[in-house]
């Protein structure tokens, strides 16, 4: 069981950590890309490593390792159905048929700002 729990883990850290690096540009005032990234990285870490052994710790005190696991799983599917829906409500209407590859939403990422 913790093998299969550690498999996930580049897809569940990986994936906010680089939606950090892509929105980072788009945020930070120029001449600040570097701080801005020196500051979401510890806040990436802090808030996920705590939060997450926080709340898994209370979570599997309380409904025990089986329980925990189910709340995480619907919790998961609930946040899925949800960006289903944002997805085709919001993003499909003003941005068109967007695809993980698509350049449309952010445009002129990556580049450095004198």
């Amino acid at each position: 069981m913790v093998v299969a729990l550690l498999v996930t883990k580049p897809l569940g850290f990986n994936l906010p950590y680089m939606g950090m690096i892509k929105l980072c540009p788009r945020l930070a005032p120029k001449g600040l890309l570097a701080t801005m990234n020196g500051l979401m990285n510890p806040t990436l870490f802090t808030f996920g490593f705590a939060a997450g052994s926080s709340l898994g710790g209370v979570l599997v005190g309380s409904l025990g390792m089986t329980g925990a696991f189910r709340t995480f799983a619907y919790t998961s599917l609930g946040l899925g159905i949800c960006y289903i829906a944002l997805y085709i409500l919001y993003i499909r209407r003003r941005y068109g048929n967007v695809s993980v590859l698509s350049n449309k939403i952010f445009k002129g990422d990556f580049v450095i700002r004198k």
